[in-house]
């Protein structure tokens, strides 16, 4: 007894084949993109270029080494995509590895010493060179004192 497969059975077989080939495509083509992206993350980290062409470019020779070495054979992705791709790995990791201020050491701030004779010295100052309260709201919060 031989199995017989209408028309419809057959289309609906080949929509179903070829939907699992675009899935398997999609998740190779996934793999690629990550495959990229943790190689230029890596490499920007560890060279920490100082602007966004220099990054650009460091992104550029790593999806260039992943081409000549066939890495990216049977992808599906071309040329375009891979520019488009850069693209994207710039603008992310830009906002990421953006070049920071550079802030004085801590050990210099805190070593600061406090200037003996201030520019305005405070009216409340109990030191014998400050000068004494003059205002009568200043004299009574001094004699109460408030500050």
């Amino acid at each position: 007894m031989a199995l017989t497969v209408t028309t419809d059975e057959r289309t609906e077989l080949e929509r179903r084949t070829r939907s699992r080939k675009g899935r398997a495509e999609t998740a190779r083509r996934a793999r690629v993109i990550l495959m990229l992206a943790d190689g230029s993350e890596a490499r920007v980290r560890a060279e920490r270029p100082q602007d966004e062409t220099a990054m650009k470019e460091v992104i550029k020779s790593v999806i260039q080494n992943r081409l000549s070495s066939g890495q990216l054979d049977n992808t599906g992705l071309t040329l375009h995509d891979l520019e488009t791709i850069a693209d994207s790995f710039t603008s992310t990791l830009r906002g990421i590895y953006h070049p920071r201020i550079q802030y004085p050491a801590l050990d210099k701030i805190t070593t600061h010493e406090q200037d003996p004779n201030p520019t305005v010295p405070s009216p409340l100052r109990t030191s014998p060179e400050a000068p004494a309260p003059t205002s009568p709201e200043v004299k009574s919060a001094a004699s109460q004192g408030k500050p």
